[in-house]
């Protein structure tokens, strides 16, 4: 028997499904797009095929806002102890997350990173389960739900750890914006309007005064919000903060990001059990 991580996050652009429970296989190219709605969404597959397990989400407003979102994650893994720990930036003293003997802040270089992209989802009823390849080091699965009317959507996750050691899961399923081209991004106690820091720097849930990270272009805001349900009532510190948020891709791009577990943080470490 493995030992099991599970967290879940509201995502603003994503809504209920509707009908029968139904399986649909992404690694295949016969797909037909599917709508699902509520009171003010509907979403269906991105038909281009340019990626798997992605959709697109539409308001229903008198815009008809859409935006494309799909069911990516990034796994972290660490057979060895991260060295994870709180500190500040080098220029501006913002608390951040650090790691190592060189404190080293940029959350895409601590450990080894596995890209995950849903294989097959199923719709039944008000919740969409995904599926994912297997990995000898773990097995992940997903869900997105919603509640009825115009509710936004909860997205979460269960990883069961296959060997002892570190893990940490980002999911990573908005799109990336170019930074320059942006209204309005926030990353608490980070940045704001449109500073975008010189390295993707994670922010713990203690120093997440708003948990919650998004980005604003052409007057539409998308970003990821924690629900209270995942934040314990008592006074969180770096030791024992769940979650941390993120806005810099590697590549430099903005997108809201959320990690849970943080890597080397409370509930990061796992035991591969056995019957």
């Amino acid at each position: 028997m493995s030992q099991s991580l599970y967290f879940i996050f509201v995502l603003t652009l994503l809504i209920p499904a509707k009908g029968s429970v139904f399986y649909v296989d992404l690694t295949k190219n016969n797909i037909d797009f599917f709508l699902l709605e509520n009171q003010a969404y509907t979403v269906e597959i991105n038909d281009d095929g340019s990626i798997q397990g992605e959709w697109v989400i539409r308001r229903k407003d008198e815009k008809k806002t859409t935006r494309k979102i799909s069911g990516e994650f990034t796994v972290y893994y660490s057979s060895k102890d991260p060295q994870y720990g709180f500190g500040k930036r080098a220029t501006g003293g913002s608390p951040v997350a650090n790691r190592g003997e060189g404190n080293e802040n940029n959350v895409w270089n601590q450990a080894k990173t596995i890209e995950l992209s849903p294989t097959e989802f199923q719709l039944d009823g008000n919740s969409i389960p995904i599926n994912y390849s297997g990995n000898e080091l773990f097995s992940f699965s997903a869900t997105f739900s919603v509640p009825k009317d115009e509710g936004v959507s909860v997205i979460s996750w269960k990883l069961d750890s296959k060997t002892n050691g570190y893990f940490a899961v980002v999911y990573s399923g908005l799109e990336e914006r170019t930074p320059d081209k942006l209204d309005f991004l926030y990353h608490p106690l980070i940045l704001s309007w449109k500073c975008l820091p010189e390295q993707a720097i994670l922010t713990p849930e203690s120093f997440s005064t708003t948990p919650s990270v998004f980005t604003t272009q052409k007057k539409i805001t998308e970003g990821l919000v924690i629900p209270s349900a995942e934040i314990p009532y008592r006074c969180a510190s770096a030791e024992n903060s769940r979650f941390g948020l993120i806005l810099r891709t590697d590549t430099g791009q903005a997108k809201p990001m959320v990690m849970a577990p943080i890597l080397g943080g409370t509930e990061s470490y796992r035991k591969k059990y056995y019957l």
